[in-house]
């Protein structure tokens, strides 16, 4: 005969244990998985300036100079990825035509404010902080690199 105590199913502190178990990997997981996804994203805008620097040099062998003319960068063959802008620092006009830098920010600065940079020896930085907006209609980022900060090389 059965009784009301024999019925199948979970008690609620079995529940609430496993609930518990449950928020306690999820809290470890989560910023796991955020880092995981904001250093993909970083990944691909690092690949996207190596690319528009291997194409700048390919011009510079061509053109004997990074510009299109003395007021205009070469295009770039990339001008973003899905979460960032890309574009050339500075204005062309008075440029070194033996130098350029190109840099990734990102569209969302909220959710990532760091920047990437590389440079026409290739050398890769990655700054925490930028004044650099991809906000603006402009070609080229106008504020100087002294605007990044907390600057590291990153190759």
């Amino acid at each position: 005969m059965k009784t009301p105590l024999s019925q199948r199913g979970f008690t609620l502190a079995q529940m609430l244990v496993v609930m518990g178990i449950l928020a306690v990997l999820t809290a470890i997981a989560y910023p796991s998985y955020v880092n995981y996804v904001k250093n993909g994203r970083l990944n691909d805008a690092q690949r996207a300036l190596i690319i528009n620097a291997q194409n700048l040099e390919q011009h510079r062998n061509k053109h004997h100079s990074y510009k299109k003319n003395s007021t205009t960068w070469a295009d770039l063959s990339l001008n973003a990825t899905s979460h960032f802008c890309i574009k050339m620092q500075g204005n062309a006009r008075g440029a070194n035509d033996d130098k350029f830098t190109i840099k990734a920010v990102a569209f969302n600065k909220n959710h990532e404010p760091r920047v990437l940079s590389i440079n026409q020896d290739h050398m890769l930085m990655i700054c925490e902080n930028s004044e650099s907006s991809c906000d603006t209609r402009d070609a080229v980022f106008k504020n100087t690199g002294r605007s990044d900060t907390n600057c590291r090389i990153i190759n």
